[in-house]
């Protein structure tokens, strides 16, 4: 099973978090930066692996509810393709 592994401490705005995803998921120049854009990598261009979602809690308190969201899109996928999401807050 590939792993993946997707850190997101450094974010600071959803852009950042985005950023974040396309360069470490190695997404297309045409990535849409959005959740329903990335819910079209997760269940149409990514290789179904181990997603390792680091530094979720270091998010600031104004991208929580962004970040529930993002997370509900990870356990989508989860659900219909052969993903492990992993959250390590460490």
């Amino acid at each position: 099973m590939r792993k993946y592994y997707i850190d997101f401490s450094k974010a600071k705005t959803i852009g950042e978090i985005h950023l974040a995803l396309k360069e470490q998921l190695k997404l297309p120049d045409w990535y849409g930066e959005n959740l329903d854009a990335l819910w079209d990598m997760l269940t149409g261009h990514i290789e179904p692996g181990e997603m390792n979602l680091l530094g979720l809690h270091k998010l600031p308190n104004s991208l929580y509810d962004y970040s529930k969201k993002l997370l509900e899109t990870f356990k989508r996928a989860e659900e219909l393709d052969d993903y492990s999401i992993i959250v390590d807050d460490d």
